[in-house]
């Protein structure tokens, strides 16, 4: 495994309960997950959640769709135990983004909230790759990033003293890959994020169907 890779699993693995208190009542993007939902076909749609944390955006995804089928997973054992304190109803596994290749079944939709800031270039495109594959035909794929030039990732190191790397797709680059792995863009949003310091990163969400 990868430093960076290593590293940054390692502080979502120490960071697990501090994520969940952060993030547990953040609504700034609600009206990109009713927009993921507005694409499905089905109220009991087959729905996989990579990158699930501390179960901030499962929660949102089971009130608003009670009768689907989620799985939800995360790479962090201690995410997955988090979200479990905290949601019923949904099948939770640890799994990296960067293997779900492994997975035997189709879904109706997947959900992958700010995987991508932690995937190399290379790493991105095998996992939008085998994310299409795993949609059935009509599928419908949430992806977001911070948008900034791929040249500007770095290795940040927070107060705790935690590092993660943090890398920045701009839209042509997460276009391009769903034109190569035939994901059909259905709409593109974008969220101002406030920091602490009082400037704020613009968030790239793209819903995409497979064709």
């Amino acid at each position: 495994m990868a430093d960076q890779y290593k590293n940054t699993i390692e502080t979502w693995r120490k960071l697990a309960t501090a994520y969940h208190e952060k993030f547990k009542d953040l609504t700034i993007y609600n009206e990109t997950y009713e927009a993921f939902v507005s694409y499905l076909n089905s109220e009991s749609p087959s729905l996989l959640e990579i990158g699930c944390g501390p179960g901030t955006v499962t929660k949102w995804l089971k009130n608003r769709l009670p009768k689907a089928s989620i799985l939800a997973t995360d790479v962090a054992p201690e995410m997955i135990e988090e979200a479990k304190k905290h949601i019923e109803g949904v099948e939770f596994e640890v799994a990296d983004a960067r293997t779900i290749h492994e997975f035997n079944q189709k879904f109706d939709a997947i959900f992958a909230g700010f995987i991508v800031p932690y995937l190399t270039k290379v790493d991105l495109g095998e996992f939008i790759s085998s994310a299409s594959t795993l949609l059935n035909t009509k599928g419908v794929f949430y992806v977001s990033c911070i948008e900034k030039n791929y040249s500007e990732s770095f290795t940040q190191t927070g107060s705790t003293g935690h590092k993660m790397t943090v890398h920045f797709y701009l839209e042509k680059d997460l276009l391009s890959f769903f034109d190569q792995h035939q994901l059909e863009h259905l709409q593109i949003i974008r969220v101002n994020y406030p920091l602490p310091t009082g400037d704020s990163d613009t968030h790239l969400i793209i819903l995409g169907q497979k064709n």
